[in-house]
C-alpha cells in the first residue's frame, strides 16, 4: 500500500490509487526474486502530485513524479545529485493518467528484468519500432513552449527532440515523448494488465 496522500483531491485519487499499487506490486516482486528490499521507496501522494522516491532520504536520491496540469498529466523527473534541493525538469506529457503510469512501470519493471539478467522490454519495442496503432506528428506547439520554459532550454531543442504520439482509433489519448523514449510510447496501446503481463514474462516470481 503506498503511504498516503498528503493535500491530494479526492476526485484524482482513484487513479493515483491504481498507479500506486500497481507499482508496489513491482516492488514486491523485487523481494521475491532479488531477495533484499528495493531502493526504491514507496509511491507517495504529496500536494497532488504522486512522488517515486529511489534512495529517500539519503543524499543523492531520485525520484519520478506524475504531476496533474493544463496539458494532461507530467511525467517528471528528480535529481538531488550534488544538490540541495532537487532540480525537477519535464521527461513526457501524457494526455491520460493511466497511460503516465504505465510509463513509470516500464522503468521499475525493465529495472527487475535487468537484475535478473533478462532483456528489458524497451529495447524488444526498441527493435520493433513505432506500434502501427500509433501517428507520430510534431509537438504541440504549447506543450513544445511549456516544456522549454519548464525545463529552461529553448523551443527549437524541444521541437527537435520531443514528438506527440497519438492513438489512431481514439486520437484523445497521446503522449508527448523524445525520442530516447519514443519505444514506450507503446504503453498507450496497452492496457495495464497487458503491460504488466509484458514485463512479468520469464520473471519467476510471485504476484
Amino acid at each position: 500500500m503506498y503511504v498516503g496522500v498528503h493535500g491530494g483531491s479526492p476526485s484524482g485519487d482513484a487513479g493515483f490509487h491504481e498507479v500506486a499499487e500497481r507499482y508496489e506490486i513491482w516492488r514486491h516482486r523485487w523481494v521475491s526474486a532479488i531477495g533484499k528490499d528495493p531502493s526504491r521507496n514507496a509511491p507517495e501522494l504529496l500536494d497532488g502530485s504522486l512522488w517515486f522516491h529511489n534512495g529517500y532520504p539519503y543524499p543523492d536520491w531520485t525520484a519520478e513524479v506524475i504531476r496533474p496540469s493544463q496539458f494532461g498529466y507530467l511525467v517528471l523527473s528528480a535529481t538531488t545529485e550534488r544538490r540541495i534541493s532537487p532540480l525537477v525538469a519535464v521527461e513526457a506529457v501524457f494526455s491520460r493518467l493511466e497511460d503516465a503510469g504505465k510509463h513509470i512501470l516500464i522503468l521499475v519493471g525493465d529495472m527487475l528484468r535487468l537484475e535478473c539478467k533478462l532483456e528489458p522490454v524497451y529495447r524488444q519495442w526498441q527493435r520493433y519500432g513505432i506500434s502501427a496503432a500509433l501517428q507520430k506528428s510534431v509537438a504541440d506547439q504549447q506543450v513544445a513552449e511549456f516544456i522549454a520554459t519548464y525545463n529552461g532550454v529553448s523551443r527549437d531543442v524541444v521541437e527537435r527532440f520531443m514528438h506527440k504520439y497519438s492513438v489512431r482509433a481514439m486520437p484523445s489519448s497521446y503522449a508527448h515523448l523524445s525520442s530516447s523514449d519514443e519505444p514506450t510510447s507503446r504503453v498507450l496501446t496497452m492496457s495495464y494488465d497487458e503491460l504488466d503481463a509484458t514485463l512479468a514474462e520469464g520473471l519467476n516470481v510471485a504476484g
